[in-house]
């Protein structure tokens, strides 16, 4: 699988005490990389979990695999984590905060075509899930067809 082009800049970020704007860069890429491809397990690495843990108001969710299944699991638990992120406003200075990473990818995020094909996949699992639910009911009820 091709790698996509660098979407951050360590210029677009503020150096902390604890990160530069190296790592910020970093971080930005591979949440974006993670993003674009769809939220894949795979590309959900140790390094982008504690770093994602800390920032846009998240939690540990106990462990990695905890915070995988309350946000990456299906199209659904994903578009949830994009509505997460496009009401999330970034605080804090940046020369203490990631606030700067934030607002950048939010603005990237919300801006591409990942925000609109999460929706519609979502949407469209949503939409097959009840429709084996009504064939699954009127198998159970076939006289409400009567009615």
């Amino acid at each position: 699988m091709a790698k996509t082009k660098t979407l951050f800049t360590a210029k677009q970020f503020t150096d902390t005490a604890f990160h530069s704007k190296e790592d910020k860069r970093k971080y930005a890429n591979a949440l974006a990389e993670f993003a674009i491809q769809g939220f894949p397990k795979k590309l959900f690495t140790t390094a982008l979990y504690n770093n994602l843990r800390n920032s846009f108001g998240h939690i540990a969710h106990y462990d990695k695999d905890g915070f995988w299944t309350t946000w990456f699991q299906d199209n659904r638990h994903c578009d949830l984590w994009i509505s997460h992120i496009s009401t999330w406003d970034p605080m804090g200075d940046p020369a203490f905060t990631f606030s700067d990473m934030e607002l950048a990818f939010k603005k990237w995020l919300l801006g591409s075509r990942v925000a609109k094909e999460s929706a519609e996949c979502s949407k469209q699992e949503i939409e097959s899930e009840e429709r084996a639910q009504l064939r699954a009911l009127l198998k159970k009820y076939p006289d409400e067809r009567k009615r």
